[in-house]
This record gives structure tokens, sequence and C-alpha cells, in this order.
């Protein structure tokens, strides 16, 4: 009697686990044949939900599902076992970690970008370039950790070899506050939190007349690397590599020329807006 009352009581709670545990039941999720995650970089926002809006025309029966986020914070979700099937990155580095601990099934350069200063609009008379920043500025950029952040450090670093040493020390100290993504740097200068920021030209150009667009000098050119990764396990890789095709297509590519990317064959042109260097 008192055998059959213990097996009441566990019952239940084998039930349960069954139900809940990943797995449970032989079952997985109806829907992720048909889902496809793509992990993005938050500075991939605004061109990568046109690009999901083109691909769903094509392919209906696939619904696509972004995760936008910093490239440095979706890999550690990755790394903390969140499934994705694709990861946009905002450089290689990222990438080439992930696929050192076996995680990428494949990879490409997808498109490129560069950093301009953004100027909140009342700031803009007294910060003409890179080289008015060692001035009374407050500025805000992406933390180290950030692939937009690293670009910064990298075009600091080549302007001090034109301003002269300690050019990179003394714009750094201007930081009023470090970011964990490009999106909120820029967030920061539109509301006249910062009197500017260093941000992809792309992420400049959306913000229009909510700030004005300062070009750095030659020397601190940067080129941004996008990369994206097909990924391992991944829940739906046919639908996943349907849409790596589909964005590295001349389809894809041109979506994103128009949005201010340059594209991985270089051959469409960049288009111009916000309000620049000269207005």
């Amino acid at each position: 009697m008192k055998k059959q009352l213990r097996n009441l009581v566990f019952l239940p709670v084998i039930l349960l686990l069954a139900l809940f545990l990943p797995g449970g039941c032989g079952q997985r999720d109806a829907g992720a044949e048909n889902r496809v995650v793509v992990f993005a970089a938050s500075s991939l926002t605004d061109v990568f939900q046109e690009l999901g809006q083109a691909f769903s025309r094509k392919h209906p029966e696939i619904e696509v599902q972004f995760n936008l986020a910093g490239t440095q914070t979706l890999v550690n979700q990755l790394r903390q076992g969140a499934e994705a099937d694709l990861l946009a990155s905002a450089d290689t580095a990222y990438v080439d970690e992930i696929a050192a601990a076996g995680m990428v099934a494949a990879s490409r350069a997808m498109a490129y970008n560069r950093l301009v200063l953004a100027v909140y609009p009342d700031a803009a008379g007294r910060i003409r370039g890179g080289e008015d920043l060692s001035g009374p500025v407050r500025l805000v950029l992406a933390a180290e950790q950030v692939p937009a952040g690293r670009y910064t450090r990298q075009a600091l670093e080549q302007i001090e070899a034109v301003e002269g040493p300690g050019f990179a020390a003394r714009v750094l100290a201007k930081a009023v506050s470090q970011e964990l993504n490009v999106r909120q740097v820029l967030s920061k200068v539109t509301l006249g939190e910062a009197d500017a920021g260093f941000v992809y030209y792309t992420d400049a150009v959306a913000a229009g007349d909510k700030v004005v667009i300062r070009e750095l000098p030659p020397a601190g050119q940067v080129r941004a690397t996008y990369v994206l990764a097909r990924l391992r396990p991944a829940p739906n890789p046919g639908g996943g590599q349907a849409f790596y095709d589909f964005v590295l297509s001349p389809a894809g590519q041109e979506i994103l020329a128009r949005r201010g990317f340059m594209p991985n064959n270089y051959s469409a042109s960049r288009p111009v807006g916000g309000r620049t260097a000269n207005d």
C-alpha cells in the first residue's frame, strides 16, 4: 500500500519533467522548422528588418526572428546555450572566437561600414572634426569590448600618429559614458546628453537631422567588417542557409548598399544622407 502511494506521488512529478525538460516526450518545438533565428548586431537593426521582410516575401513559409544587441552580448548568450541559426557580427574577432569553439558552420564578410562623429546640432559649431575633440567636449563612445568601441580606439590611435603623443588618452578622458552598443551611443547624442559620439556612418544617417555628421580625418579612417555566420548546432539549418544565401545575394547586397553599407563586393554606390560637415 505504501509503495502504491509513493508511485502516485512521484508519477505527476515525472510527467511534469517529461513535459518541460528539453526534448520531453521526444517532441521539439513544432514551429522550429518554419522559423529562422538571427542574432544581429544592434547597428544592423534597420537593415536586417528590411532584409527580413524581403526574405519573407520570397519565403512566406519561414518566419524570421531577430535578437538585436551588441555583438559581445549576443556571443555571450550563445556561449551560455542560446540557440540561433545565424550570427551577424560587427567584427571578425567574435566570429573567430566562436569558430574556434566549433560553433560556426560557415561564415563570410557580408558588408563594411566606417566610423564617423555624430554631433548634437547645438555643438556642431565647435566640433568640426576629430581634431576638435581635445577641447571642452562631452563625448560618448562604445565600451572597449564592443566592436564599435574597438574601432573607435583604433581610429584614435591612428589619429594620434598625426596629432602627437597623448591625443588618444586626452580624447578618451572626455567620455561621459561608455555604452554597450552603438545605438545607445547615438541615443545619448540625439537626446543632447553628449556633444558627440563615435558611431557607424549608417547609424548617423538613420538619425537624420537629429545629428550632424563629421567625417574623421584620413588618418582615422577605419573599416568595420560585418560577418555573417551560420551556427551549429542550429535549430533550422535549412532555413538558416536560405537566409544566409539571401543576405549575400545581389538582392540582399543591394538592400545593404541602400542603407549606407558598403556591400562585400563594393559594387554598389553608398548613399549620402543626414547633415554632413559641409552643411
